[in-house]
């Protein structure tokens, strides 16, 4: 029997450990305009852990007002401690201004990465302030990525 060398076992380790965000193609790559992306937007669904949705979990929401403001009210603290953002009963509200901008890239498996877009926040945690659109027309949605794409942890918003 003959045994693999060294260098084999290494490429076929890193094309084992290569993944795919499963999310990907749910991803907005096309900009959207800005008429199209006002509204609210209510937690839909969230992988970043085990737990299930609330009936309070569902009321929180993401508000995209025409003047460039936005309102986030009462979302679960599903990512861990965010500072001053968080109240005592571990919900993020805030304030602050928004526009639409690139937030990552989708790439389709043979190097043809396209924009993904979303919206930038201010006034954030930096783990909530970059929010990707999803979908390829309207109503468009929001998806928060925690981490690294490939492992599929996402907070997700459809619009109402």
């Amino acid at each position: 029997m003959k045994l693999l060398s060294p260098v084999t076992i290494l490429v076929l380790c890193l094309f084992a450990s290569c993944q795919y965000d499963p999310f990907a193609g749910d991803l907005t790559t096309k900009r959207p305009r800005f008429t199209d992306v006002l509204g609210t937007y209510r937690l839909t669904k969230q992988t970043v852990n085990e737990k299930e949705l609330s009936k309070a979990d569902s009321a929180a929401c993401i508000k995209l007002i025409a003047d460039g403001t936005f309102i986030v009210s009462n979302l679960p603290n599903f990512l861990g401690d965010t500072g001053k953002y968080v109240s005592p009963q571990s919900l993020i509200s805030s304030k602050g201004k928004w526009n639409i901008d690139v937030v990552g890239g989708v790439d389709n498996g043979i190097g043809h990465e396209k924009w993904n877009w979303g919206v930038v926040l201010t006034n954030m945690p930096d783990d909530l302030a970059t929010i990707g659109f999803t979908g390829d027309s309207p109503p468009y949605g929001l998806m928060i990525t925690n981490d690294d794409p490939d492992l599929g942890r996402v907070i997700v918003f459809s619009k109402k």
